[in-house]
């Protein structure tokens, strides 16, 4: 007889299963929360230091790259300033 049977596999695998769409879900639900704390941060960038455009890069763009140690990587584009290239 192996170490493991079949049942044992099957529950395994449901329990694995189980595991790696909670990770999922919390990683979405993570990555959605990030996101609005980037808009919100966007926004007053734009509004009251006139950024000209602020991105997000990194694990942060998709969730599917997110993981727990992921931080938000925003770089700031400043408007030029007259006369100067």
């Amino acid at each position: 007889m192996s170490r493991f049977d079949a049942k044992k596999m099957s529950l395994y695998r449901k329990s694995a299963q189980k595991r790696s769409a909670k990770k999922a879900h919390e990683l979405r639900t993570r990555h959605q929360w990030v996101l609005s704390i980037a808009n919100q941060a966007a926004e007053i960038l734009k509004n009251e230091f006139q950024a000209q455009k602020v991105v997000v890069f990194g694990s942060m763009v998709a969730w599917q790259n997110t993981h727990i140690n992921s931080d938000l990587d925003l770089p700031v584009f400043w408007m030029k300033l007259r006369g100067r290239t």
